[in-house]
């Protein structure tokens, strides 16, 4: 199985995606962001589960929610998630390099907005796992990181707080790109309780 989508199959990925997506399921870039939650959380999950998450769909040992040769691919945009985070220690997709730039204009892009909505839906996932890793201080924090996620996924709304941030209102767009960071390497240090 390859471990990198190519251009034609990240388009039919995404046209997968924006289909169940249409029908409460995940997008793209929300599935994304969902799976890399996935691979923070520090035991394996089944993939009948978080694919049927993605589809929005009842979990069944009996069928896949997607067609085998979509299913390939959403393996395939499952392990280069992996390899990207195991690898290269890198938690945002470098598609988003653009949309954390544009930050600093104290613009919020939807592709962003979208992959972080779907990290914080990762942890309402796992949200009765977690607490089997964690102690209470831990869970805290997982919660107050997954939290500031959240928060930076509204910043594109028409919410006042939103509107206020676009308009000068603080955090100042270098300390919110160091919290996202801290927020997002926080959570990942927790894949290592595994160890």
């Amino acid at each position: 199985m390859k471990n990198k989508l190519s251009k034609t199959d990240e388009k039919r990925l995404i046209e997968v995606l924006d289909d169940a997506a249409k029908h409460g399921g995940l997008n793209f870039w929300q599935s994304q962001g969902f799976l890399t939650h996935l691979h923070c959380y520090p035991k394996s999950m089944d993939p009948s589960g978080w694919s049927c998450a993605i589809a929005a769909m009842e979990q069944s040992k009996s069928h896949w929610p997607f067609d085998e040769k979509d299913m390939d691919l959403l393996f395939v945009l499952f392990n280069q998630i992996h390899e990207r985070l195991h690898e290269k220690q890198q938690l945002l997709p470098s598609d988003l390099d653009e949309s954390i730039e544009l930050i600093q204009q104290r613009q919020l892009t939807q592709p962003l907005r979208n992959w972080c909505a779907g990290f914080v839906f990762g942890y309402r996932f796992l949200r009765e796992e977690w607490p089997k890793q964690l102690n209470e201080q831990t869970q805290a924090e997982l919660e107050d990181c997954v939290g500031f996620i959240g928060y930076v996924a509204t910043l594109g709304s028409d919410e006042d707080h939103a509107v206020a941030w676009r308009n000068g209102d603080e955090p100042s767009p270098q300390q919110l790109l160091a919290t996202m960071a801290e927020s997002l390497e926080q959570i990942w240090s927790f894949q290592k309780l595994n160890d």
